[in-house]
């Protein structure tokens, strides 16, 4: 949002956001084509769309890291140890691998463990994106989550979520494309080359991506 009140105020355009899981966003795409920019939690989302031939450009913005969500002050004294997630003493909550980015890279950790199928048996539920994974812990309905870090920095969940890293999980390149779909293809590459020139990856750094 803050890159895109700076490109308004240099374009005199306004720019409009939709947000949701990466797999909705992608389908949508696909189906509707309709959209100047494609901006996924995960890279291989833009990857399928360009072995398709939906993306003219992309371009590397930061990095998006999974880590553990657990309720402000930690009450349950989690860690970073992902065998946590069986403990059904715990309310499990993760993303689902079919709808978003999160959930396609919770399965992918969880898997390397071989403890994948025993999580899901385990969750109280399974949501879409990082913003129910957020909820869940905002709400009192999970003590633990997996999720991308910098979500935690959002003004809506300071105050009510603690970050504990994974020990082993690397951070994930995140990647923005311009679509061929765009009504306005010189301003989607404008507003893509903001986006990962050093001014616009600085503003993703301080978010914490």
């Amino acid at each position: 949002m803050e890159l895109a009140k700076r490109f308004e105020a240099t374009h005199d355009v306004t720019v409009k956001m939709t947000s949701g899981g990466s797999q909705d966003l992608a389908k949508s795409i696909e189906v509707n084509h309709v959209g100047d920019i494609f901006f996924p939690g995960f890279k291989t989302f833009v990857d399928t769309m360009e072995a398709d031939g939906q993306v003219v450009d992309s371009g590397m913005v930061g990095h998006n890291e999974l880590v553990i969500f657990v309720a402000k002050g930690n009450p349950r004294e989690l860690t970073g140890d992902l065998v946590q997630f069986v403990d059904p003493s715990l309310a499990v909550v993760i993303g689902h691998e079919d709808l978003g980015a999160v959930g396609k890279e919770s399965k992918r950790a969880l898997s390397v463990m071989n403890i994948y199928e025993q999580v899901v048996r385990n969750t109280v539920f399974m949501v879409s994106d990082s913003k129910g994974l957020s909820a869940a812990i905002r709400e009192g309905k999970a003590d633990i989550v997996l999720n991308w870090k910098a979500v935690a920095q959002l003004k809506d969940n300071l105050d009510y979520i603690d970050v504990i890293p994974v020990k082993g999980i690397a951070p994930k390149p995140l990647v923005m494309a311009s679509l061929i779909y765009s009504a306005n293809p010189e301003l989607a590459k404008s507003f893509l080359q903001l986006c990962v020139s050093p001014e616009g990856r600085a503003v993703f750094e301080r978010f914490g991506f």
